[in-house]
């Protein structure tokens, strides 16, 4: 099983957006929340995909903990948005 935490979130007058801070470029979005976290398996599974098609080892996920690390989720987090957990049963770890 693969597991990557994403970060919910959505500015006024926008939709809801997940993004994946250890995929770059691994994003989706929904006009619910409801919506945005029915897509976000999808494309983590299509990101994996990709991936494996051009022989990358994917990033390793990060905990919680690191996260916070990171500027861009430390200011996520201090405007409100959350972190989710997306998991991907079918697919064997591979992660770098």
């Amino acid at each position: 099983m693969i597991r990557y935490l994403g970060i919910l979130e959505r500015d006024p007058g926008s939709l809801w957006g997940i993004w994946f801070p250890d995929l770059p470029g691994c994003a989706t979005a929904g006009e619910t929340a409801d919506i945005a976290l029915d897509r976000a398996p999808d494309v983590l599974r299509l990101w994996i995909e990709d991936a494996q098609t051009e022989n990358e080892a994917l990033p390793r996920a990060r905990s919680i903990e690191d996260l916070k690390q990171d500027a861009e989720v430390r200011e996520a987090l201090s405007a409100g948005h959350a972190v989710i957990v997306v998991q991907i049963p079918e697919f064997e770890a591979m992660a770098g």
